[in-house]
């Protein structure tokens, strides 16, 4: 075998092997949940999850949980919106 020529190597490819990923459906609650939760929520969000990093469900058992913490609204924003901001409605939760 000469040194200019390369050995050919067989690979094994699926031949009906598609990947595609389901698409993104614009319901009613994605396009609500645009609007209400917007820059300026995802900017609190973070600042309030900084200074208030355990989940509290966790926590009444004595759990220090920091792992997928969101900002809980108590009373929800669709009953109140005024709420939206207002830091004594807020609690961090687990996902």
């Amino acid at each position: 075998m000469s040194m200019n020529k390369r050995k050919k190597i067989a690979v094994w490819k699926p031949k009906n092997l598609v990947v595609e990923r389901p698409k993104k459906i614009e319901t009613e609650k994605r396009v609500e949940n645009k609007k209400e939760y917007d820059h300026k929520w995802r900017a609190y969000s973070i600042a309030y999850r900084k200074s208030n990093p355990f989940c509290v469900e966790c926590l009444k058992e004595g759990i220090y949980n920091s792992d997928n913490i969101h900002v809980d609204h108590i009373i929800p924003i669709t009953e109140n919106p005024e709420l939206k901001y207002e830091e004594s409605n807020h609690q961090s939760l687990c996902v």
